[in-house]
Formats: C-alpha cells, sequence, structure tokens
C-alpha cells in the first residue's frame, strides 16, 4: 500500500536521496582521479630514472623499476576502470520503483485537490441556495415589519369610534387616531373633549 506522504515530501526525499548518491559518486571519482593523478606522476618519475639507470647500463636496478612501473601501471588501469564504472553509475537511469512512489503520490495530490475543489463547490452551492433562503425570509420579513408599522387595530376600530365616545366623529383623523391609541392603552380619554 502507498505511503500517504504528501507529493513534495515524496518528491523532496527522492531529489535528497538522488543529489546525496550524485555526491557520493562525485567525491569518490575526485578521490580516484587524485590517487590516478599521483600514480602518474610517480610513473613519469620512475620512467625518467629507468631512462636515466638504462643509460648508466645499470640493468638490476633499470628491471626493479620497470616492474614497479608495471605494476603501477596496473594499479593505474584498475582505478581508470572504477573511475568509467562511477561515471557509469552516474547516467544509470533511476530506479522505477521511486518514481513509481512519484507517480502515486502526484495522483493522490491531484485527486485530493479534486476532492477538494469537488467539496468547495458543492458548499458553495448549499451557501447560494442557504442565501437565496434567507433572502426571501429577509424579504417576508421586512414586508411583515413595514405591514406590523400601520396602525390596522386603528382602522379596524374606527368603525365603533362613536361607540367609545359619541362626540368622536367631531375629532380631526389625526385627533381620532391619538383617542383611539390612548383607548386602547387604557388612558383617559376626557381632554379630546374639553
Amino acid at each position: 500500500m502507498f505511503n500517504t506522504k504528501d507529493l513534495s515530501t515524496v518528491v523532496n526525499e527522492f531529489l535528497n536521496t538522488v543529489k546525496g548518491r550524485e555526491q557520493k559518486i562525485t567525491d569518490k571519482i575526485a578521490a580516484l582521479e587524485d590517487e590516478a593523478s599521483e600514480l602518474e606522476l610517480r610513473i613519469k618519475k620512475q620512467s625518467e630514472e629507468l631512462v636515466e639507470l638504462e643509460i648508466n647500463d645499470n640493468h638490476s636496478g633499470a628491471n626493479k623499476l620497470r616492474k614497479s612501473n608495471q605494476e603501477l601501471r596496473i594499479q593505474l588501469a584498475e582505478i581508470t576502470d572504477t573511475i568509467q564504472g562511477y561515471n557509469a553509475q552516474l547516467d544509470k537511469p533511476i530506479d522505477a520503483n521511486s518514481f513509481e512512489k512519484i507517480r502515486l503520490a502526484g495522483a493522490k495530490a491531484m485527486q485530493d485537490r479534486l476532492d477538494r475543489r469537488a467539496a468547495l463547490h458543492k458548499e458553495s452551492d448549499e451557501l447560494e441556495k442557504r442565501i437565496k433562503e434567507l433572502e426571501a425570509k429577509k424579504s417576508n420579513a421586512l414586508r411583515e415589519w413595514q405591514h406590523a408599522g400601520y396602525n390596522t387595530e386603528i382602522g379596524t376600530l374606527r368603525s365603533v369610534i362613536s361607540f367609545v365616545h359619541p362626540d368622536a366623529r367631531k375629532l380631526t383623523f389625526t385627533q381620532q387616531e391619538e383617542l383611539l391609541t390612548s383607548w386602547i392603552r387604557g388612558h383617559s380619554i376626557e381632554q379630546y373633549f374639553k
């Protein structure tokens, strides 16, 4: 089963592994190249000494240097082969399993993003629906509030105003409203008839 690390973690781990491996290889190549350079210098120096010994007819010393040079050349050839092997490792394709982990992490990240996008779209639709419902409720409440601002009870009671007080019909429209409001509240209405 795929580990649920996030995509950037998987990619960073992969890159760190690759860079670490490449660094080890390049460090090893550099050390081998230094060793090869030292061997080449020793071979060159011994070759010069060999020529000098041969010129001076020192065959036993020349044979020792020839044998030593031969061993150094074998070592140099082995080091050169090893350097080529390390260079080949630098060009080696990356492990398919590592790429599969990255691909799976990418697929998971994409699916997570698409799932989140779908969830946000659904939430947005639900909120839009809720907003419309609330706007409709607000509109109804506003209408009811405006309707509640009208003195409908006063309008209904106007038909019985003459029973509240026989002279109430003589009052102005505004005075009738005030009289009926006072009467509903239980206050005295006598001040309207003085």
